[in-house]
């Protein structure tokens, strides 16, 4: 379990880093590019150490994590829309509400290896129902309601979360312990290419500042995804999410 409890808490320090980042009004497609190059340089780092230079992934472990890691620039981009648009609170509700989807599908795919009890299928029951509880009416900074265009972001964004955690469950199934390293960094490398590549169509050189938020985002990135697969693997995907 101390996965997961390492895994929450580098998640809170993402989450609320990016918000402080965007709070304090820094250039945000170079804080994500910072962010997504550091989880890079870390996870090529911690994979060469455990792995004395050798590759094991697979071509669909290849795939899945590409794939994975376009996702993760396009959901940041959505999450940091979110915070705009529905503030912090219900973004990081509806991300972690999220795991309704690789709850049922690993469950799905593999029953046997991720059964569902009845209290298991009572607690994901109430997950929809706790969303339209603390789904706020109307935001104290603006004094607005949620439109029909915050309702449909917030959708896009759980299902982006939750199609990110399907991949992972999925990646855990063709990948040997071993090569998790090596998926990690492909999932990186493809977020911070095209995070990348998008900061630089902006054209703007970021701070000093900027770096900082975007190491300490990164590091926090890198491990709270590895802490999440090694959970997955360890103790399962049902009981995880």
């Amino acid at each position: 379990m101390s996965y997961l409890i390492f895994y929450i808490l580098c998640m809170v320090v993402f989450m609320q880093g990016l918000r402080f980042a965007q709070k304090r009004e820094a250039f945000m497609p170079r804080v994500l590019a910072i962010n997504y190059i550091c989880a890079t340089v870390l996870s090529i780092t911690y994979s060469i150490w455990v792995s004395s230079g050798t590759i094991s992934i697979n071509l669909i472990g290849i795939l899945l994590a590409a794939t994975n890691g376009i996702l993760f620039f396009g959901a940041v981009l959505i999450i940091l829309a979110s915070y705009r648009i529905a503030g912090t609170g219900i973004t990081a509700a509806v991300v972690n509400s999220a795991l309704i989807l690789p709850v049922l599908v690993a469950h799905a795919l593999w029953p046997q290896e991720e059964p569902m009890t009845a209290w298991r299928w009572i607690a994901l029951s109430l997950i929809p129902v706790t969303m339209f509880l603390i789904r706020p009416t109307e935001i104290s900074t603006t004094h607005y309601r949620l439109t029909l265009k915050a309702d449909l972001l917030l959708l896009v964004l759980f299902l982006s979360q939750g199609m990110i955690n399907v991949l992972h469950k999925v990646a855990t199934k063709h990948l040997e312990p071993e090569s998790q390293d090596e998926y990690l960094t492909v999932i990186f490398f493809a977020a911070a290419l095209g995070s990348a590549i998008y900061a630089f169509c902006q054209g703007k050189r970021p701070s000093s500042q900027d770096v900082i938020d975007g190491v300490i985002i990164g590091i926090c990135n890198a491990m709270a995804v590895g802490m999440s697969l090694g959970a997955i693997m360890t103790i399962g995907a049902v009981i995880f999410f």
